[in-house]
């Protein structure tokens, strides 16, 4: 992999060749699905990287199988429940071009990744900063240990005065579930305070020791994905522009929700039929606030950077 493919050539359980997903099914526990996705490749007949080939073989739905669909909402001064609605239907904020931006990853939810119990997430999350005579790519990794079930409050910065351009802001993330018990003592690197207040970019000119640090950045997510028991477990790109593209998440100031969701679902979803509490991380429905989610998913904020 370079540095210029690596999230591509990052492939999910759910793009991988049908042997190869289940040698990586079994190393984590998850014989039936490793079985029944062995014993019916033989009638796999479409490209087997695409995703959902598991519930192709109409195996019990599989969450983290799903491709991710990107919500947005407006914060509000004492309102525990915010509507939601497509981030590519929103008004992008052209007052942000030229502007430092703070991105930050607030909440996490697992309804379900193979291996299940407590997931020990590696996370690398790209985005593209306006430099004076040029854009730079940027890289930051950082750990967290998430439970089925349930949310994981977060509040890691990720990116602090990352700078707009006037096309906005591309940014990708990639998830890769560690089971692997020597990586996962090697991740606890990445809990140490030098992490904890993400990626700050204080200038125009290009650093080149950050750009030292988002190569080693990529280097340690490539060198993890693969290893026994490790798994990529989720990656898209958000957008973050101000372009028209139906496919790309507009820029503005809010909370973006990257979903996984089935595809048979997605012509027919409705944002309406969902809220997001912002104080607890939950997304529940609009109708029976018992209800949550049954899906996996992942919360950004994006705010103007005030400096202190």
């Amino acid at each position: 992999m370079t540095t210029d493919n690596w999230f591509d050539d990052l492939l999910t359980i759910g793009e991988l060749p049908p042997q190869e997903a289940a040698a990586k099914l079994r190393e984590v526990g998850e014989d039936e699905l490793a079985d029944a996705l062995e014993a019916a490749q033989y009638k796999v007949t479409a490209d087997p990287t695409k995703f959902g080939i598991l519930e192709d073989l109409r195996l019990r739905p599989q969450p983290w199988l799903h491709p991710h669909i990107f919500g947005y909402s407006v914060p509000e001064l004492n309102n525990a429940e915010l509507s939601i609605q497509s981030a590519s239907d929103i008004n992008a904020d052209h007052t942000l071009q030229n502007t430092p931006i703070q991105i930050i990853l607030k909440q996490m939810y697992v309804e379900a990744y193979p291996g299940g119990g407590t997931h020990q997430i590696l996370f690398n999350f790209e985005a593209t900063h306006q430099l004076k005579d040029h854009v730079e790519s940027l890289n930051f990794p950082t750990t967290q240990r998430v439970r089925e079930k349930s949310v994981a409050n977060i509040n890691q910065p990720i990116f602090t005065a990352l700078n707009v351009g006037v096309q906005g802001v591309a940014f990708r993330c990639a998830a890769v579930n560690v089971k692997n018990e020597e990586d996962e003592r090697i991740l606890k690197r990445l809990e140490s305070p030098l992490f904890q207040p993400g990626l700050t970019l204080f200038t125009m000119i290009a650093n080149p020791a950050i750009a030292l640090f988002s190569e080693l950045g990529i280097a340690f997510i490539n060198s993890l994905a693969n290893h026994y028991k490790n798994y990529t477990a989720q990656k898209f790109d958000l957008g973050l522009d101000f372009s028209k593209d139906s496919s790309r998440a507009r820029l503005a100031e809010g909370y973006y929700l990257a979903i996984q969701i089935p595809e048979s679902l997605q012509t027919s979803w409705d944002w309406e039929d969902w809220v997001y509490n912002p104080t607890n991380g939950q997304i529940v429905s609009q109708f029976d606030p018992t209800e949550v989610i049954p899906y996996n998913y992942l919360v950004f904020s994006v705010s103007r950077h005030q400096e202190k």
